[in-house]
């Protein structure tokens, strides 16, 4: 152990170990001074450009860098093709026009019949006030030249794309809606198809932007897990309330709206299993509505910028269903339920609070250990220069008395 230890101070105490580090120092001194000249200079302002999504949404994009330029590379050749395809699904539809004007017999008659009208709401209320009653007054509309086609596939197609904030040669994004329509209309009976998809899924296709073709499948699977009825979209047929369209379209609507990957669909066919046979929770509408929840949860505001995914939303439902830590029946599980999401995301909240306090603390605690760590390396360097200088005086002392 001594001779190690000499050994050391010899290291310590050659000429060439200073020479190395003066050399050491030397280097980091011309990189520091090399940093600084690279950041001496102001840094000039990106190239600024406003793109036509970002005017149209009235948001500057986070990426400076974005342009929003489509670059999958459809063609409009690919689409218009894909376009007429689908038109020919339904041949009676209009998808030209949005509008027509009234010919000159036909507004003449529309204007007779609101002369016939106004005449008749005259007469109504003077015979109300002859005796004593309040009459009723209400706006009969002024004929239009213009006659507008409600189920026009042109109107009905640009209303979905204009939700969807892209501009006219996103190729990419006007195939998507065209195949989220197909799946849609394969789902009827194929009679109105235009009207069925005006009536029940333009909600759905506008706000559809985050949701996949094989997310709406999913959601549709989930549905049928539960339902155990096959959805059969109809103009002629009344809906049947066993088909549960109503907590369907709910499960779109969330879909659309949240971050729901192929394991929280995992999570929720396991959950509606789960409910019918450990719970026994026969009412189909309350099995819906919590998978609507668990579907439905969204914990970002409380994650940090290194957690992604869907973790907490995952934690939050085993949590509560699988942990058996938690009481509740088919009668009181949607309540209980609802309540247990409130408290996780007030407890994710207060443990942030709590997590940015002891990084604060921490910070602190780093600053006081750097100046521990400088007066440490002052004084080691001071004891260092004492003994080489001690050495140095013993070295001289020998060599004078040698003389």
């Amino acid at each position: 152990m001594k001779n190690k230890l000499t050994q050391v101070f010899k290291f310590i105490y050659e000429q060439r170990t200073w020479n190395w580090t003066a050399t050491f120092m030397f280097l980091i001194f011309i990189g520091g001074l090399t940093y600084y000249g690279m950041n001496f200079f102001d840094s000039k302002r990106p190239l600024v450009s406003i793109s036509q999504k970002e005017l149209k949404k009235g948001v500057i994009n986070e990426d400076l860098t974005e342009t929003d330029q489509n670059e999958t590379g459809v063609t409009f050749e690919e689409y218009n093709k894909k376009y007429k395809a689908f038109t020919r699904k339904i041949p009676k539809a209009e998808w030209v026009k949005t509008e027509r004007e009234l010919t000159d017999a036909e507004y003449d008659d529309a204007m007779s019949n609101w002369a016939s009208s106004r005449l008749a709401q005259m007469n109504s209320n003077n015979f109300m006030i002859s005796i004593g009653l309040e009459p009723s007054y209400y706006e009969i509309p002024y004929p239009s030249r213009v006659e507008s086609y409600p189920y026009s596939m042109k109107r009905f197609f640009d209303n979905v794309l204009a939700g969807y904030d892209t501009d006219s040669t996103d190729f990419e994004s006007k195939i998507s809606i065209l195949e989220k329509m197909e799946h849609f209309l394969s789902l009827s009976d194929k009679k109105g198809g235009d009207t069925l998809l005006v009536n029940k899924f333009k909600d759905v296709l506008v706000k559809s932007k985050d949701l996949s073709i094989d997310e709406m499948k999913a959601i549709e699977k989930l549905h049928l897990s539960v339902t155990k009825t096959p959805l059969v979209f109809s103009n002629t047929k009344e809906n049947k309330a066993f088909e549960r369209q109503t907590q369907l379209f709910n499960f779109y609507s969330i879909g659309a709206n949240s971050d729901v990957s192929a394991e929280r669909f995992e999570q929720l066919a396991k959950l509606a299993k789960h409910l019918k046979t450990k719970t026994k929770v026969k009412d189909t509408v309350v099995v819906l509505t919590v998978l609507a929840d668990a579907m439905s949860l969204d914990f970002s505001q409380y994650k940090t910028k290194d957690e992604l995914g869907s973790e907490l939303e995952m934690q939050c439902v085993d949590d509560f269903f699988y942990n058996n830590k938690i009481e509740y029946k088919a009668d009181n599980v949607q309540t209980q339920f609802s309540k247990f999401k409130e408290l996780f995301g007030q407890k994710l909240n207060a443990a942030n609070i709590e997590k940015t306090a002891r990084d604060i603390l921490r910070s602190e605690n780093r600053v006081t250990a750097k100046d521990w760590m400088y007066f440490g390396f002052f004084f080691l360097c001071l004891g260092v220069m004492i003994v080489i200088l001690a050495k140095l005086n013993k070295s001289i002392n020998s060599l004078n008395k040698e003389s």
